[in-house]
């Protein structure tokens, strides 16, 4: 069998060098040393024009900031991130890319033979799992030296990776296969039936192991992770287009490709309920702590009660082409994205009230927190990822309430009000 350069042996790998990318020019200035509040930041009005006032008062304005943004000619597949902090993403140049968290520089590069469409799953040890269009698994180090390149069948989807450590494949051909951290193969798993169609979607973990593997038919199958063996298997609705989620108290919810939200009893495949969405999703739902968050083709962000399928609140997200999750992230926010308008919405995950948007030069796509949760990693356009804290200084003031707007600016004859914050107005002449 012939490897690409660098995938036959571990001696003398060549990690290859790439330019570093374009840095973002941060539009907003530094914030003064000390400053917690508008007044704080505004001490030298006199000194400062109008046009100051309103560039700084940005700084009030969550989500106004943007650490870095990365482009390649070419385009990213969705990032994740390692526990190092590392963000890895796969390129269509056929290469894996170690991104650093901080400033968007190249870490390590990894070339392969193959298009990428899924990032690397990261392993217990901190290995890297990845499949191609070439029909093989690539196992890389930490540091993105390639280890091991595996023949395992065509896989659009992005392996997974147990709490155990092993590693399941799902193929378009109706095969899941396990195998442990060094690749070699545990079990395989057929799924029955000539004529139905194989998995396009990774297999989701439930919370005491159990491997629950959907069909692009539609098929949800429960696997025993350890011996590979169906525990049952169940139909619910019409073709599935994107992965379900386990919730911790043991069912399993899987979007329908008619638009339908099911919820099934993880131990028996039964339905607990089921409910109607704007669309159909083509991205999974994210769940926590009894609620459920599904952006569906439609554009309405849903939240549910996991316990009955009620509908808490909703939220309009503009767009059609959706290929993104929510993503939960710290104190109670939820990231999604408003496609139409090329904003990315932070919400209060309980209300559904908007916090702040942040507009970006491209479409927003797919996004990942860093490990600490400080930074959402996001897709951005065709060619591009970008790097956005979760919190900024201006969430360090107490929060008016739910606004898409930043502060309001009036001008009076010798004052300037900024956000109900009167201010001497600088004088000419």
């Amino acid at each position: 069998m012939i490897f690409p350069s660098g995938w036959a042996i571990l001696k003398g790998v060549k990690i290859q060098p790439v330019p570093p990318p374009q840095l973002h020019p941060s539009a907003t200035p530094a914030a003064p040393t000390g400053a917690t509040g508008p007044l704080d930041a505004f001490q030298r009005t006199d000194q400062t024009s109008l046009p100051d006032l309103a560039r700084a008062a940005r700084l009030f304005r969550p989500g106004t900031e943007q650490l870095w943004t990365s482009q390649r000619d070419g385009y990213f597949t969705p990032p994740s991130t390692a526990p190092d902090g590392t963000v890895l993403a796969g390129h269509s140049d056929r290469h894996f890319y170690g991104i650093d968290p901080q400033t968007g520089a190249t870490r390590w590069t990894c070339p392969t033979d193959s298009l990428l469409e899924t990032p690397p799953a990261v392993g217990r040890d901190g290995r890297l799992y990845a499949t191609g269009r070439d029909r093989f698994l690539y196992i890389l180090a930490p540091t993105g030296a390639p280890l091991r390149r595996i023949e395992i069948g065509l896989s659009t989807a992005r392996p997974t990776v147990d709490a155990e450590g092993r590693v399941f494949v799902a193929t378009v051909a109706g095969q899941v296969k396990a195998l442990d951290p060094e690749g070699e193969l545990i079990w395989e798993f057929q799924q029955p039936g000539r004529h139905e169609r194989g998995y396009g979607v990774s297999p989701v973990p439930g919370p005491d192991g159990t491997l629950f593997c959907v069909s692009e038919g539609g098929i949800v199958t429960a696997l025993d992770p350890v011996s590979g063996q169906a525990r049952w298997s169940n139909k619910p609705g019409f073709g599935v287009t994107c992965a379900g989620v386990a919730s911790p108290d043991g069912h399993f919810l899987v979007p329908g490709e008619d638009g339908t939200l099911h919820c099934l009893d993880g131990a028996t495949g039964a339905k607990a309920w089921s409910v109607m969405l704007d669309g159909p999703l083509s991205c999974s739902p994210v769940l926590s702590e009894g609620r459920v968050w599904a952006l569906p083709l439609g554009g309405q962000l849903t939240c549910l009660r996991t316990s009955d399928g009620g509908v808490e609140w909703t939220a309009e997200m503009g767009g059609t082409i959706r290929e993104d999750s929510p993503v939960l992230g710290p104190e109670g926010l939820l990231f999604a994205n408003d496609e139409e308008k090329s904003d990315l919405v932070a919400l209060d995950a309980s209300t559904g009230h908007e916090r702040w948007r942040l507009h970006l030069e491209g479409t927003p796509g797919p996004g990942t927190l860093s490990p600490d949760g400080s930074v959402l990693y996001l897709k951005v356009g065709s060619k591009g990822l970008a790097a956005v804290p979760t919190r900024t200084l201006a969430q360090r003031v107490q929060d008016p309430g739910p606004s898409t707007r930043g502060p309001e600016i009036r001008q009076g004859e010798s004052h300037v009000e900024i956000g109900g914050v009167r201010l001497p107005r600088r004088s000419r002449g």
